[in-house]
């Protein structure tokens, strides 16, 4: 998702005791700081029942424009007050106001950037036209990413994942009953192979070489590849995390069999410069 756009205004912004304290984007290192530390068999966990556990999210202020003609534009104000905690659950609200909308997108580039592993989410996410929530990694030089999952509002019975590259661009979907309800997105990432899983089942392996550390973002847009909402959109609409984990080799709970809905490639090219 990352790869399409450009920012025209960015701030980096800590999540502490419930509000946002802007810090600067300068604040990592070239090749990503450390998560949880070699001694622990999870690298990174946040169930969002505390004010410290949002310590090691950023929140994004700005716009973004396309660098392609691709989509069209997203038409989002991102800013730290359309992110919240509640009952347990992180919420990224999209809302209108006047002609505009405000989002949310947060991310853990400041804190924590992964290599291999398995990392999971489980998310709810909104329907409505023009909606467009997604839970994905990338690198720090936005060369890599691993797109865990990806839904347009007026789709609610199916997600993308895909992996993106210099050279690939690949978008897979999955079908079921998603929007509306709880589900865990998920990834294996493995040196020479990328398996997306949909509740704890893999259901699309690809033989992709992903060899960055890369830190997770959660977001909802609106617009872009979602289109603009009409006037059956509901506003504001919220995307909602209930936790994000990601575990060390052989220390993740153990997957079950393969889903039923076996990797349906709906894209793959080369898309060098996006």
């Amino acid at each position: 998702m990352r790869r399409l756009f450009r920012t025209t205004g960015l701030a980096l912004a800590l999540l502490a005791a419930g509000t946002l304290t802007p810090v600067s984007a300068e604040a990592h290192s070239a090749s990503g700081p450390p998560c949880f530390g070699a001694g622990s068999n999870v690298a990174f966990y946040d169930n969002f029942t505390s004010a410290s556990a949002l310590r090691p999210w950023g929140a994004l202020t700005g716009r973004y424009a396309n660098r392609t003609k691709t989509y069209a534009p997203q038409l989002q104000w991102y800013t730290p007050k359309a992110v919240s905690v509640s009952g347990g659950h992180l919420n990224i609200t999209a809302s209108q106001h006047g002609k505009g909308y405000w989002s949310g997108r947060i991310s853990t580039q400041s804190s924590c950037n992964l290599l291999y592993g398995r990392i999971e989410a489980r998310i709810w996410t909104p329907a409505g036209q023009g909606l467009w929530p997604a839970f994905w990694l990338e690198d720090q030089g936005d060369h890599h990413e691993i797109d865990i999952m990806e839904s347009l509002g007026e789709r609610p019975t199916l997600f993308y994942s895909g992996v993106h590259t210099a050279s690939i661009w690949d978008v897979h979907s999955a079908s079921g009953s998603f929007a509306g309800s709880w589900h865990v997105y998920g990834v294996l990432w493995r040196p020479r192979q990328v398996t997306f899983t949909i509740d704890g089942h893999p259901y699309c392996s690809r033989p992709e070489a992903i060899d960055s550390p890369l830190f997770v973002v959660l977001d909802l847009a609106v617009g872009g590849w979602a289109g603009p909402p009409d006037a059956s959109t509901i506003f504001p609409s919220a995307m909602q995390v209930d936790w994000v984990k990601a575990y060390k080799f052989g220390h993740a709970p153990p997957l079950s069999s393969p889903a039923s809905q076996q990797c349906q490639l709906l894209y793959e090219s080369p898309m060098a410069g996006l």
